[in-house]
Protein backbone atom coordinates (compact mmCIF):
# COMPACT_ATOMS: atom_id res chain seq x y z
CA UNK A 1 0.00 0.00 0.00
CA UNK A 2 2.99 2.17 1.00
CA UNK A 3 4.17 1.24 -3.01
CA UNK A 4 0.95 2.42 -4.25
CA UNK A 5 0.65 5.83 -2.81
CA UNK A 6 3.77 6.92 -4.63
CA UNK A 7 3.18 4.11 -8.02
CA UNK A 8 0.89 3.50 -10.43
CA UNK A 9 -0.55 -0.14 -9.34
CA UNK A 10 0.66 -2.43 -12.18
CA UNK A 11 4.54 -0.44 -11.06
CA UNK A 12 3.87 -1.03 -7.13
CA UNK A 13 3.28 -5.01 -7.63
CA UNK A 14 6.91 -5.53 -9.40
CA UNK A 15 8.77 -3.24 -6.83
CA UNK A 16 11.63 -5.37 -4.93
CA UNK A 17 14.77 -3.88 -3.78
CA UNK A 18 16.19 -7.54 -3.95
CA UNK A 19 15.59 -7.54 -7.56
CA UNK A 20 17.38 -4.40 -7.87
CA UNK A 21 20.40 -5.65 -6.07
CA UNK A 22 20.65 -8.33 -8.44
CA UNK A 23 20.45 -6.09 -11.14
CA UNK A 24 23.46 -4.25 -9.99
CA UNK A 25 25.05 -7.40 -8.79
CA UNK A 26 25.01 -9.11 -12.20
CA UNK A 27 26.35 -5.97 -14.45
CA UNK A 28 28.70 -5.53 -12.43
CA UNK A 29 30.44 -9.57 -12.27
CA UNK A 30 29.41 -9.94 -16.28
CA UNK A 31 30.13 -8.60 -19.02
CA UNK A 32 26.60 -7.12 -19.63
CA UNK A 33 26.29 -5.65 -22.66
CA UNK A 34 22.08 -5.29 -22.99
CA UNK A 35 19.58 -4.73 -20.76
CA UNK A 36 16.47 -5.57 -22.27
CA UNK A 37 13.58 -4.54 -20.26
CA UNK A 38 9.76 -6.00 -20.71
CA UNK A 39 6.93 -3.11 -20.22
CA UNK A 40 7.47 -0.30 -18.27
CA UNK A 41 6.15 -1.34 -15.47
CA UNK A 42 9.47 -2.98 -14.71
CA UNK A 43 11.07 0.35 -14.69
CA UNK A 44 11.32 1.12 -11.04
CA UNK A 45 14.32 -1.16 -11.42
CA UNK A 46 16.39 1.06 -13.72
CA UNK A 47 15.61 3.85 -11.71
CA UNK A 48 17.07 2.49 -8.80
CA UNK A 49 20.10 1.03 -10.79
CA UNK A 50 23.23 2.90 -9.78
CA UNK A 51 25.38 -0.07 -12.76
CA UNK A 52 23.44 1.14 -15.81
CA UNK A 53 26.02 4.01 -17.48
CA UNK A 54 28.12 1.53 -19.87
CA UNK A 55 24.93 -0.79 -21.01
CA UNK A 56 22.51 -0.60 -23.73
CA UNK A 57 19.00 -0.06 -22.53
CA UNK A 58 16.04 -1.51 -24.71
CA UNK A 59 12.15 -1.18 -23.77
CA UNK A 60 10.33 -3.78 -25.02
CA UNK A 61 6.60 -1.46 -25.84
CA UNK A 62 4.08 -4.39 -26.11
CA UNK A 63 1.72 -2.02 -26.17
CA UNK A 64 1.84 1.95 -25.40
CA UNK A 65 0.48 0.47 -21.75
CA UNK A 66 -1.46 3.15 -20.23
CA UNK A 67 -3.77 3.50 -23.70
CA UNK A 68 -4.58 -0.09 -23.20
CA UNK A 69 -5.50 0.67 -19.71
CA UNK A 70 -7.44 3.74 -20.97
CA UNK A 71 -9.48 1.56 -23.67
CA UNK A 72 -10.48 -1.07 -20.68
CA UNK A 73 -12.03 2.11 -19.06
CA UNK A 74 -14.14 2.81 -21.72
CA UNK A 75 -15.05 -1.46 -22.12
CA UNK A 76 -18.73 -2.37 -21.64
CA UNK A 77 -18.25 -5.55 -20.62
CA UNK A 78 -16.29 -4.75 -16.91
CA UNK A 79 -18.27 -2.50 -13.84
CA UNK A 80 -18.20 1.05 -13.30
CA UNK A 81 -15.86 0.33 -11.08
CA UNK A 82 -13.31 -1.37 -12.75
CA UNK A 83 -13.61 1.36 -15.58
CA UNK A 84 -12.97 3.71 -13.26
CA UNK A 85 -10.08 2.35 -11.43
CA UNK A 86 -8.42 1.41 -14.71
CA UNK A 87 -8.94 5.64 -15.99
CA UNK A 88 -6.83 6.00 -12.63
CA UNK A 89 -4.39 3.49 -13.39
CA UNK A 90 -3.93 5.15 -17.06
CA UNK A 91 -3.60 8.60 -15.72
CA UNK A 92 -1.15 7.67 -13.00
CA UNK A 93 0.67 5.14 -15.24
CA UNK A 94 1.36 7.78 -18.26
CA UNK A 95 2.92 9.87 -15.27
CA UNK A 96 5.26 7.53 -14.60
CA UNK A 97 5.89 6.57 -18.24
CA UNK A 98 6.81 10.23 -19.10
CA UNK A 99 9.11 10.74 -15.78
CA UNK A 100 10.90 7.03 -16.37
CA UNK A 101 11.59 8.44 -20.19
CA UNK A 102 13.04 11.73 -18.76
CA UNK A 103 15.27 10.05 -16.52
CA UNK A 104 16.63 6.91 -17.74
CA UNK A 105 18.47 7.49 -21.39
CA UNK A 106 17.20 4.52 -23.38
CA UNK A 107 18.82 3.37 -26.72
CA UNK A 108 16.20 1.57 -28.06
CA UNK A 109 12.40 1.13 -27.64
CA UNK A 110 11.10 -1.99 -29.61
CA UNK A 111 7.08 -2.27 -30.81
CA UNK A 112 4.46 -4.79 -32.05
CA UNK A 113 2.83 -2.67 -34.41
CA UNK A 114 3.43 0.46 -36.37
CA UNK A 115 0.61 1.75 -34.71
CA UNK A 116 1.82 1.78 -31.50
CA UNK A 117 5.54 2.78 -32.97
CA UNK A 118 3.92 6.05 -34.06
CA UNK A 119 1.42 6.57 -31.05
CA UNK A 120 4.67 6.55 -29.08
CA UNK A 121 6.55 8.96 -31.26
CA UNK A 122 3.77 11.48 -31.21
CA UNK A 123 3.58 11.49 -27.56
CA UNK A 124 7.06 10.55 -26.38
CA UNK A 125 8.98 12.61 -28.96
CA UNK A 126 12.08 10.57 -28.25
CA UNK A 127 15.58 11.95 -29.55
CA UNK A 128 18.64 9.98 -30.95
CA UNK A 129 17.21 6.64 -29.68
CA UNK A 130 16.28 3.70 -32.37
CA UNK A 131 12.44 2.69 -32.20
CA UNK A 132 12.33 -0.98 -33.56
CA UNK A 133 9.07 -2.77 -35.14
CA UNK A 134 9.08 -6.54 -33.56
CA UNK A 135 6.24 -8.29 -34.60
CA UNK A 136 4.61 -11.24 -32.48
CA UNK A 137 4.32 -14.73 -33.67
CA UNK A 138 3.01 -17.83 -33.76
CA UNK A 139 3.95 -21.52 -34.50
CA UNK A 140 3.08 -23.62 -37.78
CA UNK A 141 0.91 -26.00 -36.99
CA UNK A 142 0.52 -28.12 -39.87
CA UNK A 143 -1.98 -26.17 -41.41
CA UNK A 144 -4.26 -27.41 -44.23
CA UNK A 145 -3.33 -31.37 -42.50
CA UNK A 146 -5.67 -33.57 -40.45
CA UNK A 147 -8.90 -31.08 -40.37
CA UNK A 148 -12.47 -32.31 -39.97
CA UNK A 149 -14.78 -29.90 -41.52
CA UNK A 150 -18.05 -32.24 -40.83
CA UNK A 151 -19.63 -29.69 -37.96
CA UNK A 152 -20.43 -26.03 -37.51
CA UNK A 153 -18.54 -25.49 -34.81
CA UNK A 154 -17.01 -21.61 -34.31
CA UNK A 155 -14.06 -21.13 -31.22
CA UNK A 156 -12.72 -18.01 -29.62
CA UNK A 157 -9.75 -18.48 -27.98
CA UNK A 158 -8.00 -16.23 -25.90
CA UNK A 159 -7.63 -15.32 -22.12
CA UNK A 160 -11.14 -14.81 -20.59
CA UNK A 161 -10.23 -12.97 -17.32
CA UNK A 162 -8.65 -10.25 -19.75
CA UNK A 163 -11.52 -7.45 -19.70
CA UNK A 164 -11.74 -6.92 -23.41
CA UNK A 165 -11.54 -10.54 -24.85
CA UNK A 166 -14.90 -11.13 -22.76
CA UNK A 167 -16.03 -7.91 -23.92
CA UNK A 168 -15.73 -9.18 -27.35
CA UNK A 169 -17.43 -13.05 -26.38
CA UNK A 170 -20.31 -11.28 -25.37
CA UNK A 171 -20.97 -8.88 -28.25
CA UNK A 172 -20.91 -11.79 -30.66
CA UNK A 173 -22.97 -13.87 -27.96
CA UNK A 174 -25.52 -11.17 -28.25
CA UNK A 175 -25.53 -9.40 -31.46
CA UNK A 176 -24.07 -12.33 -34.19
CA UNK A 177 -25.06 -15.44 -33.10
CA UNK A 178 -28.72 -15.33 -33.37
CA UNK A 179 -28.29 -13.98 -36.92
CA UNK A 180 -25.84 -17.23 -37.72
CA UNK A 181 -28.55 -19.89 -35.72
CA UNK A 182 -31.53 -18.65 -38.42
CA UNK A 183 -30.00 -19.64 -41.44
CA UNK A 184 -27.34 -22.90 -39.13
CA UNK A 185 -29.77 -23.70 -36.55
CA UNK A 186 -26.87 -26.24 -35.70
CA UNK A 187 -24.16 -24.11 -34.93
CA UNK A 188 -21.93 -24.68 -31.87
CA UNK A 189 -19.58 -21.53 -30.50
CA UNK A 190 -16.67 -22.44 -28.23
CA UNK A 191 -15.32 -19.71 -26.29
CA UNK A 192 -11.82 -21.14 -25.02
CA UNK A 193 -9.67 -19.78 -22.62
CA UNK A 194 -8.81 -19.86 -18.95
CA UNK A 195 -10.67 -17.44 -16.42
CA UNK A 196 -13.54 -16.47 -17.43
CA UNK A 197 -15.26 -14.16 -16.01
CA UNK A 198 -18.53 -14.03 -14.15
CA UNK A 199 -20.55 -12.72 -17.08
CA UNK A 200 -19.40 -15.79 -19.45
CA UNK A 201 -19.56 -18.60 -16.88
CA UNK A 202 -23.21 -17.33 -16.18
CA UNK A 203 -24.25 -17.80 -19.96
CA UNK A 204 -27.03 -20.22 -19.82
CA UNK A 205 -27.53 -20.81 -24.23
CA UNK A 206 -27.64 -24.43 -25.50
CA UNK A 207 -25.16 -23.79 -28.32
CA UNK A 208 -22.43 -21.85 -26.31
CA UNK A 209 -19.53 -23.50 -24.61
CA UNK A 210 -17.62 -21.73 -22.11
CA UNK A 211 -14.83 -24.07 -21.64
CA UNK A 212 -12.25 -22.33 -19.15
CA UNK A 213 -8.23 -23.95 -19.37
CA UNK A 214 -8.17 -26.46 -22.26
CA UNK A 215 -4.62 -29.04 -22.27
CA UNK A 216 -5.06 -29.24 -26.07
CA UNK A 217 -6.01 -25.90 -28.43
CA UNK A 218 -5.42 -28.48 -31.05
CA UNK A 219 -8.79 -30.28 -31.12
CA UNK A 220 -11.01 -26.88 -31.06
CA UNK A 221 -8.93 -25.44 -34.23
CA UNK A 222 -8.90 -29.05 -35.62
CA UNK A 223 -13.21 -29.72 -35.77
CA UNK A 224 -13.79 -25.29 -36.37
CA UNK A 225 -14.81 -24.37 -39.45
CA UNK A 226 -13.89 -20.97 -38.72
CA UNK A 227 -11.78 -19.31 -35.63
CA UNK A 228 -13.79 -15.73 -34.84
CA UNK A 229 -12.03 -12.66 -33.32
CA UNK A 230 -14.72 -10.54 -32.43
CA UNK A 231 -12.13 -7.87 -30.04
CA UNK A 232 -13.56 -4.29 -29.79
CA UNK A 233 -11.08 -2.68 -27.96
CA UNK A 234 -6.77 -3.55 -27.56
CA UNK A 235 -3.47 -2.78 -29.04
CA UNK A 236 -1.13 -4.98 -30.39
CA UNK A 237 -0.52 -8.34 -32.32
CA UNK A 238 -3.32 -10.40 -30.88
CA UNK A 239 -1.63 -13.54 -31.16
CA UNK A 240 -4.79 -15.48 -31.06
CA UNK A 241 -4.82 -14.26 -34.97
CA UNK A 242 -1.36 -15.98 -35.78
CA UNK A 243 -2.52 -19.34 -33.61
CA UNK A 244 -5.48 -19.89 -35.87
CA UNK A 245 -3.77 -19.09 -38.54
CA UNK A 246 -0.86 -21.80 -37.89
CA UNK A 247 -3.75 -24.61 -37.80
CA UNK A 248 -4.93 -23.58 -40.97
CA UNK A 249 -8.30 -22.07 -39.86
CA UNK A 250 -10.46 -19.61 -42.03
CA UNK A 251 -10.11 -16.23 -39.24
CA UNK A 252 -13.35 -13.70 -38.92
CA UNK A 253 -12.20 -10.78 -37.41
CA UNK A 254 -12.88 -7.40 -36.23
CA UNK A 255 -10.03 -4.95 -37.29
CA UNK A 256 -9.12 -4.42 -34.27
CA UNK A 257 -8.28 -8.30 -34.17
CA UNK A 258 -5.81 -7.70 -37.07
CA UNK A 259 -4.68 -4.68 -36.17
CA UNK A 260 -1.07 -4.57 -36.64
CA UNK A 261 -0.53 -6.97 -39.43
CA UNK A 262 -0.34 -7.39 -42.61
CA UNK A 263 -3.46 -9.83 -43.26
CA UNK A 264 -6.43 -8.47 -46.33
CA UNK A 265 -9.70 -8.61 -46.00
CA UNK A 266 -11.12 -11.15 -48.70
CA UNK A 267 -7.55 -12.32 -49.54
CA UNK A 268 -6.04 -13.41 -46.37
CA UNK A 269 -9.18 -13.07 -43.49
CA UNK A 270 -12.24 -11.83 -43.35
CA UNK A 271 -12.66 -9.06 -41.81
CA UNK A 272 -15.37 -6.41 -40.73
CA UNK A 273 -16.51 -4.15 -37.87
CA UNK A 274 -20.26 -4.46 -38.23
CA UNK A 275 -22.39 -7.27 -36.47
CA UNK A 276 -24.28 -8.14 -39.50
CA UNK A 277 -21.46 -8.36 -42.34
CA UNK A 278 -19.54 -10.36 -39.60
CA UNK A 279 -22.74 -13.08 -39.11
CA UNK A 280 -22.70 -13.24 -42.92
CA UNK A 281 -19.62 -13.82 -43.29
CA UNK A 282 -19.97 -16.46 -40.62
CA UNK A 283 -22.86 -18.30 -42.48
CA UNK A 284 -20.93 -18.14 -45.42
CA UNK A 285 -17.89 -20.23 -44.05
CA UNK A 286 -20.22 -22.76 -42.66
CA UNK A 287 -22.34 -23.58 -45.19
CA UNK A 288 -19.14 -23.26 -48.14
CA UNK A 289 -16.18 -24.06 -46.56
CA UNK A 290 -14.54 -25.33 -49.52
CA UNK A 291 -14.92 -21.74 -50.89
CA UNK A 292 -12.20 -20.76 -48.38
CA UNK A 293 -9.59 -23.11 -49.42
CA UNK A 294 -7.50 -20.94 -51.25
CA UNK A 295 -8.03 -17.73 -48.73
CA UNK A 296 -6.48 -20.34 -46.03
CA UNK A 297 -3.63 -21.25 -48.46
CA UNK A 298 -2.88 -17.09 -48.86
CA UNK A 299 -2.74 -16.48 -44.93
CA UNK A 300 -0.86 -19.43 -44.06
CA UNK A 301 1.63 -18.63 -46.85
CA UNK A 302 1.72 -14.84 -45.38
CA UNK A 303 1.98 -16.15 -41.94
CA UNK A 304 5.18 -18.33 -42.77
CA UNK A 305 7.06 -15.04 -44.44
CA UNK A 306 6.43 -12.53 -41.14
CA UNK A 307 5.13 -14.19 -38.12
CA UNK A 308 7.02 -16.88 -37.83
CA UNK A 309 9.01 -17.19 -34.44
CA UNK A 310 12.15 -18.52 -36.04
CA UNK A 311 12.02 -15.14 -38.31
CA UNK A 312 11.10 -13.14 -35.70
CA UNK A 313 14.23 -14.38 -33.46
CA UNK A 314 16.55 -13.56 -36.41
CA UNK A 315 15.23 -10.12 -36.85
CA UNK A 316 15.56 -9.09 -33.18
CA UNK A 317 19.26 -10.94 -32.99
CA UNK A 318 20.58 -8.74 -35.67
CA UNK A 319 18.71 -6.02 -33.87
CA UNK A 320 20.52 -6.73 -30.89
CA UNK A 321 23.85 -6.85 -32.39
CA UNK A 322 23.44 -4.23 -34.35
CA UNK A 323 22.66 -1.72 -31.47
CA UNK A 324 25.98 -3.54 -29.28
CA UNK A 325 28.19 -2.86 -32.40
CA UNK A 326 26.96 1.07 -32.51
Amino acid sequence: MINYICYPFTVSTRISNALVADIDRCIENNHIQVVNIDFPQMGYSLLKSRKLENVKLVMNQHNVEWKRFDQISKSSSVSLFRRWISKIESIRLRRFEEKLYRKIKFDAFTFVTLEDKMSFEQWVKPKNTILEIIPGGGEYYGGLIDRNYNTHNLIFVGVMSNELNPEGALWFVKNILPQIELKVPDVQFFIVGKDPVKELRELDICNVHVTGFVDDLSQYYRTACAVVIPVLHGGGVKLKLLEAIGYGNVVISTSVGVKGTVFKHNRDILITDDANKFADYCIDVLTNIDKYAAMRQNAICIFKENYTWKGIGKKYSNFLSKLCNN
